[in-house]
């Protein structure tokens, strides 16, 4: 086992996510191996129905305190902090490099570039904010992205070097116990973590790229067109698209994280939202968005329980 892999991970209800992803990766990239980490029970083959995708099960990941990730957190918050351990599990059983995307994506090109650089540098991030948001005047706006995160944990490459491993492990350790959304304590998921990312990994590179990771907080004061070669941003390709928030269950809504931001107002990308949307009820969205989380009676046992215990002994994050 050689060379670079990309991965991501979900939870049976984003199963329609993850093939409409994978398919759009091996569209491009179909030499590259693509794992998916399904965190549920039953054959994650049989669950994904792609037989050109790797799966792995949670189980396989052997992450430390398993058991009590699955009490304390819900599905949510399970499925992002198993992002570095799924990455540090590829790099430890002999990949190179792993790009970690996440599952609300959608390849519209060839990633060369970014596998390039991925490949070049042991941690590789994506700014949220690029050169263009300095041309405009929004702390409002601005305001958000530093709550969220200097960095966007939807795109994650890793390179295996010792610096590397360590911050993975580092990282994955934090989101053990940590991996909650919580702004007045300066957390919000993987991402605030992320933030500190610099400190321990001294090759760590910026991939400043408009058309890779574009998402509904990028796009402002970018043209999105269709053109006859592809998509494209601002006269370059348009990569990777990030549909972070999107629902099938409310296509009109660009995402879930800005109330009235209407598909409508985006232009030309609209249309790129309504073929995502068709794209995943294709691969039976309908069908699996309401898969139930198999540990969620444990958890709500669980939780009656902490409830008793935190009268007497108060919760304290650190």
């Amino acid at each position: 086992m050689k060379g670079l892999a990309a991965c991501t991970c979900v939870a049976a209800n984003y199963l329609s996510f993850a093939r409409v992803l994978a398919d759009s990766f091996r569209k491009f990239h179909p030499d590259i191996p693509f794992y998916v980490m399904v965190g549920d029970r039953g054959e994650p083959g049989a669950l994904l129905q792609r037989e050109t995708v790797r799966t792995l099960c949670i189980e396989d990941i052997e992450v430390p305190d398993l058991g009590r990730m699955l009490l304390r957190y819900d599905r949510k918050q399970v499925m992002v902090a198993m992002k570095p351990a799924v990455m540090r599990h590829l790099l430890e059983r002999g990949h190179e490099t792993v790009l970690f995307l996440d599952p609300d994506m959608l390849v519209t090109g060839a990633l060369d570039p970014v596998l390039a650089a991925v490949r070049e540098h042991a941690l590789t991030l994506s700014p949220h904010a690029g050169p263009k948001l300095a041309d405009g005047s929004d702390p409002q706006r601005e305001r958000a992205l530093l709550y969220a995160g200097i960095y966007n944990g939807g795109l994650i490459g890793a390179t295996r070097r010792e610096e590397t491993l360590r911050f993975l492990r580092w990282w994955e350790g934090r989101l053990r116990t940590h991996c909650v959304e919580a702004v007045r304590l300066g957390l919000h998921f993987d991402q605030r973590w992320l933030d500190l990312a610099p400190g321990f990994v001294g090759d760590l590179h910026l991939l400043r790229d408009d058309g890779c990771n574009a998402a509904y907080w990028s796009l402002a004061g970018l043209e999105v067109r269709r053109t006859p070669e592809g998509w494209t941003v601002d006269g370059a390709p348009l990569r990777l698209f990030h549909f972070s928030g999107y629902s099938p269950a409310r296509p009109e809504l660009v995402t879930r994280h800005v109330p009235g931001l209407m598909v409508d107002q985006m232009g030309e990308a609209a249309e790129l939202f309504r073929r995502y949307a068709a794209l995943l009820r294709e691969a039976g969205w309908a069908e699996t968005a309401n898969e139930p989380w198999p540990w969620d009676g444990w958890r709500h046992q669980w939780r009656r329980v902490m409830v008793q215990w935190r009268r007497v002994r108060p919760y304290r994050p650190f």
